[in-house]
């Protein structure tokens, strides 16, 4: 949406008390994003049935009485609003056959928000390309692939899955939340140092 703001140095976040709303604005255009919760999971095709008018009419609703750069956002028609429902990919008992691999989304695809969608697609890639080098066979290089990845990957869609569900409280907890979320932040960022400051190991690198 073209805006009259200034720009952002960041990307912003606002926990609103019916919806998540994120955006960021560079050279007087918002791009923004929001995070609807659901009690139950929609219907196949349910999304199709409403167009670009009702769902901004639904999401500003939502956002009513959230901070007032929200509302300037909205109060520009949109050429165009997509929904999408969020899944993750649950543990999968097996990535592997004697000689084909899944890999990334394919294999522990997380929700976008784990912040880490084409991050853990990368890192398979690295360390699938440096076993395949180094085992003796196919099937051992596939087992070591799996034996450096599955701990890690699944860790990211939890993480993604844990984020999500704390988007939104109930106004009690939304009160606790705003209270001591500074404190939670800095745990956070230790928490997740392992996720966001994961390097792959030199020497996959380098094979890659």
């Amino acid at each position: 949406a073209r805006v009259d703001l200034p720009d952002t140095e960041r990307q912003q976040m606002h926990f609103g008390r019916r919806a998540f709303f994120g955006y960021a604005i560079k050279n007087s255009l918002a791009y923004w994003f929001a995070n609807v919760p659901r009690a139950a999971e929609q219907a196949r095709g349910e999304f199709d049935t409403m167009g670009p008018g009702e769902w901004m009419a639904h999401i500003r609703a939502l956002h009513a009485d959230n901070h007032p750069v929200i509302s300037s956002i909205f109060a520009v028609p949109p050429d165009a609003v997509g929904a999408w429902p969020i899944y993750d990919v649950p543990s999968l008992p097996a990535w592997t056959t004697s000689r084909v691999a899944l890999i990334g989304d394919a294999a522990h695809a997380a929700s976008p928000s784990a912040g880490q969608g084409a991050s853990p697609a990368i890192e398979d890639a690295a360390v699938l390309a440096h076993a395949l080098v180094t085992e003796a066979t196919v099937e051992a290089a596939l087992e070591c692939f799996v034996a450096a990845r599955k701990r890690r990957a699944e860790k990211v869609v939890a993480l993604g899955r844990q984020i999500g569900n704390h988007k939104v409280a109930s106004p009690a907890g939304s009160m606790v939340r705003d209270l001591t979320l500074p404190m939670f932040l800095r745990m956070g960022a230790r928490a997740t140092r392992e996720q966001y400051s994961y390097r792959v190991p030199p020497m996959a690198a380098a094979a890659s």
